[in-house]
């Protein structure tokens, strides 16, 4: 099982530089700004509270015996086709997970709160972590994610990798220079296209097949396997898109890595709007938000489960099983 910890890390995880990190943070915090209200501007802190894994596997590839034992998480005589998933909670004090069954999960641990400015007045929620579901297990083909109410940051690695494999994600790759260590990622893929002009990449680039300019997000540095820097690649924005998404109420992770166990990560964020114009407003008056998991393993068969994920008045979430 992974550590709450590990979302957080889910993003330095990337095999790329500083830039894409900053990228991808400046991105959601892009993505958390409210809409223009008549009411003073009303901002989110940091998003908080869940970090929960969807364990997928075969029986006995990787779902503790115990567990299935004590929560009664799946009945061997059910029709699982020999596959079972299960979505299990993270506290910080409770490296284990507490996995979400026929009972209602409390975590005090990610609690959120107002934050006020000097005036008194309402700034904004806080909390103290992050909020994201990792995919782990095995005997996976696809996990699909589907929010009701809330939205959905995505970091698909695995298609990043994907494409990094298949010669789909860099329009052009030259040999590494350490001038890309510094600057804005403006200013890095500037640099790139002045060397190009030059003629300094004649005999690594096809310039025929280089996109014009402001279609570039920037020029990362590229890794080998033994995370020696080896290449400066240049990134279209259309292409750094495809595998992170803000803002989306529905994504479908696929298993690219036959023998990955873990693929994916995704962020959950609760709509929080009822604040904007209502600041008196109760953490449990927040909507509630249903997510639901759908995987599909490698045999064919197809799981689908309900989360219902809410606050309790002390800023709490409370996940739960939904039922109509």
């Amino acid at each position: 099982m992974m550590k709450p910890e590990d979302l957080k890390k889910s993003i330095d995880s990337v095999q790329a530089d500083e830039y894409l990190k900053t990228r991808l943070l400046a991105k959601i915090a892009d993505a958390k700004k409210p809409k223009r209200k008549k009411r003073k501007a009303f901002k989110m802190a940091a998003s908080a509270v869940l970090c929960c894994t969807v364990l997928a596997a075969g029986l006995g590839f990787g779902v503790p015996q115990r567990m299935i034992d004590e929560q009664t998480v799946q009945k061997p005589d059910m029709d699982t086709n020999g596959n079972l998933f299960i979505l299990s909670v993270y506290a910080e004090e409770n490296k284990e997970g507490t996995p979400v069954t026929d009972h209602t999960v409390f975590v005090p641990d990610y609690k959120i709160q107002k934050a006020y400015d000097k005036n008194g007045d309402l700034e904004g929620i806080k909390g103290h972590s992050e909020n994201g579901f990792y995919i782990s297990g095995n005997n996976i083909q696809s996990v699909k994610y589907i929010c009701k109410t809330g939205a959905f940051h995505v970091f698909d690695v695995a298609l990043r990798d994907y494409l990094i494999e298949n010669n789909q994600y860099f329009d052009a790759v030259v040999p590494y220079s350490d001038e890309y260590e510094r600057g804005s990622t403006n200013m890095r893929a500037d640099n790139f296209f002045k060397h190009m002009e030059n003629g300094d990449y004649d005999a690594y680039i096809d310039k025929s097949r280089i996109k014009s300019r402001d279609e570039y997000i920037s020029a990362d540095i590229i890794y080998n396997k033994n995370d020696k820097k080896t290449g400066i690649g240049l990134v279209a924005e259309a292409n750094f898109e495809q595998w992170f998404r803000s803002n989306v109420k529905e994504y479908e992770f696929q298993n690219y890595n036959e023998t990955a166990e873990k693929f994916a990560s995704i962020i959950w964020d609760p709509n929080m709007d009822v604040f904007i114009n209502a600041p008196e407003t109760r953490f449990s008056e927040i909507p509630h938000d249903v997510i639901t998991v759908e995987v599909t393993f490698k045999d064919g068969s197809v799981q689908t489960q309900q989360y219902e994920l809410s606050f309790n008045d002390s800023g709490d979430l409370v996940v739960d099983i939904f039922t109509q």
